[in-house]
């Protein structure tokens, strides 16, 4: 009995083997194929996804243009004192100082000025980030008009496009 389960054992191991060997399977050349195609398909995806997401659209001016209020609103918590941003109607800097009266580089709005339906002269963040007055900041930039508006509770804002 041993012997024929010996047996039938070898049997079974060489029947696998000679499936494995038989067994039809990629070649080198067909990977590569299939690598490439992939690789081209990613290629375009992306290409076409940065292209529709342009970092020169208006629209991303005005959020670099606000991440930029952020990022002063977070200055005046870091540095605990206030900082004005001064609008000036018909310009395209906005002039930034602090409550030493440090002036600071202005911000520069790239292609777009300060709208003079601005009702806002000035909006000064707290040393908590809070602003103390609301109104709205008119934006041109590339002939479309945005809207930019404060608000007074902790120093929230947004932007609308007219």
């Amino acid at each position: 009995m041993n012997k024929n389960h010996a047996k039938t054992g070898k049997q079974y191991l060489l029947l696998m083997v000679r499936l494995l060997l038989v067994k039809p399977a990629f070649s080198y050349l067909e990977v590569i194929i299939v690598m490439i195609i992939l690789t081209t398909m990613l290629h375009l995806q992306f290409n076409n996804k940065i292209h529709s997401t342009s970092f020169n659209s208006t629209e991303s001016k005005i959020k670099i243009l606000i991440s930029e209020f952020q990022y002063l609103k977070s200055k005046a918590i870091k540095e605990e004192q206030s900082v004005i941003l001064i609008f000036k109607p018909h310009t395209n800097t906005i002039k930034i100082i602090d409550s030493h009266r440090n002036n600071y580089q202005p911000l520069v709005i790239k292609n777009g000025i300060v709208h003079p339906y601005t009702n806002l002269k000035y909006i000064a963040f707290d040393k908590h980030g809070h602003n103390h007055q609301f109104g709205s900041l008119y934006i041109t930039l590339d002939n479309t008009m945005y809207k930019i508006i404060f608000h007074i509770e902790k120093g929230r804002m947004r932007y609308e496009k007219i």
